[in-house]
């Protein structure tokens, strides 16, 4: 005797056509996403991504180190107002510059150093340099160059009282120079709109100071200014 199941029995091949509208249906679906927008989407984010890659290694490549916020000059004390961290990309020469966790406030510049440019390490030391003193000079606002400003580094000539300044009189003999490269510490220029003289501060070595007072009697002071 021949025992059926009680659930019909589907015929052969009823399942193939319902698998290829499934196919086709899948198909047409990724005709919808894989347009000309796609993949330029896709191009931008792995663009980003790589974009983010690059500024990440390179931001840990980068430093804190000091900067100049203004022209110092040799024998001048450094304060808070005339630095500033600045973060750089020094893979290298890092270990030439100063890093922004050094103390620097109350060191004393030992060379030149332009606004703006990076502070290395052997430029400052952190002992105060007895050996520069403060030596005002009143100097007429016609004997200085145009913007000349506190750290900037100058050259110091005399000539007799009788020439006018930049006179075509002045000759190898009549000029002098009293000191050369010496910084400018601080300038009053308060006279200088009532057509007065200009006060500088000139940061001099102590064995050469004798030499500027002594230029000083019955000659007439012109400042250089050097460009560093």
């Amino acid at each position: 005797m021949e025992i059926r199941s009680g659930l019909p029995s589907s015929p052969r091949g009823s399942q193939s056509p319902n698998r290829n509208k499934n196919l086709r249906r899948q198909i047409d679906d990724a005709r919808l996403y894989l347009t000309p927008k796609f993949f330029f989407g896709l191009a931008l984010i792995a663009t980003a991504l790589v974009a983010a890659i690059i500024i990440n290694t390179s931001s840990q490549r980068t430093i804190s180190v000091w900067r100049a916020t203004e022209d110092l000059a040799p024998g001048s004390i450094i304060s808070a107002e005339k630095i500033a961290p600045t973060k750089v990309l020094l893979p290298e020469n890092a270990k030439n510059y100063l890093s922004a966790d050094a103390e620097l406030v109350g060191a004393t510049v030992l060379r030149s150093i332009s606004v703006d440019e990076l502070i290395p390490a052997y430029s400052i030391s952190n002992q105060v340099d007895r050996d520069f003193l403060r030596v005002p000079l009143s100097i007429p606002s016609s004997s200085l160059p145009f913007g000349l400003i506190s750290g900037n580094v100058v050259d110091v000539y005399a000539i007799p009282a009788s020439h006018t300044a930049i006179s075509a009189s002045i000759n190898d003999k009549s000029a002098q120079l009293l000191i050369a490269s010496v910084g400018i510490e601080g300038i009053d220029s308060s006279s200088r709109d009532l057509g007065g003289n200009t006060t500088l501060t000139l940061l001099v070595p102590e064995s050469l100071v004798r030499i500027v007072l002594s230029g000083l009697i019955d000659q007439q002071i012109i400042v250089v200014k050097r460009i560093v």
